[in-house]
């Protein structure tokens, strides 16, 4: 009897009862625990020097913010489904909801930057306008004339044109070029190691930088004020001496741009994103920001091109000083080339 009745005791309503977890709650658990785990490694591979220990811990970096991305998507979508699908006990349901909101957190963290300028953009005061396309054109692009004619429809005041080729050359030239730029700095290459600049404004003090894949600075006579320009692009770091020349060319450049000048920009392809450190310390030297994250032009990355997939890396950027001003950022269409064009509307400051 007394058995008995203590089991109608545990059976009877008014008896508080914690739910029983099912099987997709403890799944749920396994996801939300392996999202954190993986938000760890790409926080630690961001912020530490373990991403230069090799080209593929440099590569993972580079695509750091849509895994993080990918990895808290998961992990809401395992919280969602566990709750809607059963009982969970109310310890787990705050410790799953706890741990999706820490992944996002995670997500809100590599993505600072653009997120701070679209939520409070920097004005672009009211210099004088000046617009620049940087693009890679691929030292590989079957129709390179089909691609100029492009780059040339944006009808830019400045552009800086990377893994400029021979090819390339000719193919600015059938499409008008010498007419349209009057002032242009050409060195076409081989294998993605070819840069020009072509200006409608004049240039001076055009210095070649000592990189692997080419850099060049100038000096442009804006009508807002003189305004220097440096064209970039830095190794690709996609093997294990990429990595290296990659290394070289970032220390060049970061001692070039040591106390640059406020009315500074800096274009080109950078073979790096916010997430690597090399391409933050450039930034800080320089006393640099990015023009897209400033202006508020969200999160548009531009590689690789085409229509397989939408790009995943932001690798080519224009980066401004603070007598800079931009209006807008836009990530270009796909031209034929492996990467997609930036181009920025810019306001220059009398100094």
């Amino acid at each position: 009897m007394a058995e008995q009745s203590a089991e109608a005791a545990l059976e009877s309503p008014g008896a508080p009862r914690e739910p029983a977890s099912g099987p997709v709650s403890a799944v749920a658990v396994g996801m939300v625990l392996a999202a954190l785990v993986g938000q760890l490694l790409l926080l630690v591979t961001t912020f530490t020097w373990l991403q230069e220990v090799s080209f593929r811990w440099i590569g993972l970096a580079g695509v750091a913010l849509p895994t993080s991305v990918a990895l808290a998507t998961v992990g809401t979508v395992a919280v969602v489904v566990a709750i809607a699908t059963g009982p969970v006990r109310r310890r787990r349901t705050v410790l799953l909801t706890a741990g999706m909101l820490a992944s996002w957190g995670t997500v809100v963290v590599l993505g600072a930057p653009t997120l701070q300028g679209m939520v409070a953009p920097r004005p672009a005061g009211d210099g004088a306008p000046l617009s620049l396309v940087t693009q890679n054109l691929w030292y590989e692009n079957d129709d390179p004339d089909a691609t100029a004619r492009a780059v040339m429809s944006r009808d830019a005041d400045v552009m800086v044109l990377v893994e400029y080729t021979p090819a390339h050359a000719r193919a600015f030239r059938d499409a008008g070029v010498r007419a349209a730029y009057p002032h242009r700095w050409e060195e076409p290459g081989e294998l993605g190691g070819g840069l020009a600049v072509m200006s409608k404004v004049p240039f001076d003090d055009v210095e070649r930088l000592s990189t692997w894949s080419g850099a060049v600075r100038m000096e442009l006579d804006t009508e807002g004020g003189p305004l220097t320009l440096y064209a970039v692009h830095p190794v690709a770091p996609s093997d294990y001496w990429g990595l290296r020349r990659w290394k070289g060319d970032y220390r060049t450049l970061i001692d070039a741009l040591d106390g640059a000048g406020p009315s500074t920009v800096v274009a080109g392809d950078f073979n790096a994103t916010g997430a690597h450190r090399r391409f933050r310390e450039l930034k800080s030297v320089g006393g640099l920001r990015d023009a897209q994250d400033i202006s508020g032009s969200g999160f548009g990355a531009t590689w690789p091109s085409g229509d397989r997939w939408p790009p995943i890396m932001r690798l080519d950027h224009v980066l401004v000083g603070n007598g800079v001003g931009v209006e807008r950022v836009e990530v270009l269409d796909d031209v034929g080339a492996d990467h997609r064009g930036v181009e920025a509307r810019l306001r220059v400051a009398s100094p």
